[in-house]
């Protein structure tokens, strides 16, 4: 078997933080995001919970909202076999604009979240029952590993909510999946995330220099006449995965399209607006990359230190904007 970039060879004992434990998601759409993720996902739910309003005020300064916003929270996650990634997602009652203004795979941001799936063609029935049709099929693409051998991993690309891509991932058998799978279900919890980046090599070193973060793959290559989604033909895509040490799931995907790529209209990546907000990743040691951060100029934007008691919040965290403005929450456990 080659060499595989999911299956680590450093140790767990080596991590600053974890693998990616939760992607925040703001929406004004909680009923259809809600069907995908139990319906089409198989996830569970915590919640719906709405935060009184001193809570509520605290939160805002905390996810640096306006303070007129009000909404509920609920948490999506695989139960038992196949967990993995949380999904907070924060139902929004006023109406906000998209940080991806259309389902363009070029806009910045926060664009996808993915789970490993045995039987994708199934599963593209499951989801056609529910209303949701793929962006272009199942689709096949080839890959080296880093001793050389060409592989096809296939993807299904469907649009989410909010301008958003939910992927579902199978792998070749000679290698791992991408996440740990509910074998009764056929499908495992979201194993990673990605965003399209424009500070790329900034952004890479926050992830190591900061949060002890592993560039497994950093790949560059030409998109073909097929993209799902929506990337024209000939766009050249700077592609890295990141782990956190001694893991195999839990991780992150930066996108780089160079001169291609397309800014917001609204303040990039920046709360409140709709769509992926945030990754989330736990530690032993907060002051850790409190002392880190400030040492490297990082902007911390806000923390809390147990003066809030909710449970879809952590008591002792706080929220870093990486190079790229993208809001990186860091909690203690």
């Amino acid at each position: 078997m080659s060499q595989d970039i999911f299956i680590p060879l450093s140790k767990t004992a080596d991590a600053v933080v974890g693998p990616l434990d939760t992607v925040t998601w703001v929406t004004n759409n909680s009923h259809d995001l809600e069907d995908i993720l139990i319906n089409g996902y198989f996830q569970s739910k915590d919640g719906w919970y709405r935060p009184e309003k001193k809570e509520l005020n605290r939160l805002n300064r905390y996810l640096g909202f306006n303070n007129e916003l009000t909404w509920k929270i609920a948490k999506f996650f695989m139960k038992g076999e196949g967990k993995n990634i949380n999904v907070r997602v924060i139902a929004v009652d006023q109406s906000l604009p998209c940080i991806r203004s259309s389902y363009d795979g070029l806009y910045e941001g926060g664009a996808t979240i993915s789970s490993p799936i045995i039987d994708l063609s199934s599963h593209e029935i499951i989801m056609k029952k529910m209303g949701i049709n793929s962006t272009i099929g199942i689709k096949n693409m080839e890959f080296q590993s880093p001793t050389g051998e060409t592989y096809v991993s296939s993807e299904i690309v469907y649009e989410g909510p909010d301008n958003i891509f939910i992927l579902g991932v199978t792998r070749p058998e000679i290698f791992i999946p991408i996440g740990p799978i509910n074998n009764n279900r056929g499908i495992g919890g979201i194993a990673y995330s990605a965003r399209c980046t424009a500070n790329t090599d900034e952004t890479i070193s926050f992830f190591k220099n900061i949060l002890g973060y592993e560039i497994r793959r950093d790949v560059e290559f030409q998109i073909d006449n097929n993209s799902a989604i929506n990337i024209s033909e000939g766009v050249k895509e700077r592609f890295i995965q990141g782990f956190s040490p001694g893991t195999s799931s839990g991780y992150i995907v930066l996108m780089d399209h160079g001169e291609y790529t397309k800014q917001n209209k609204i303040e990039p990546n920046k709360m409140p607006g709709r769509g992926i907000t945030m990754w989330s990743f736990m530690t032993t040691n907060l002051d850790h990359i409190y002392d880190q951060a400030k040492s490297n100029n990082i902007e911390i934007l806000s923390s809390f230190d147990r003066e809030i008691e909710c449970k879809y919040f952590h008591s002792k965290s706080l929220i870093l904007k990486d190079p790229d403005g993208f809001s990186i929450e860091i909690f203690e456990n």
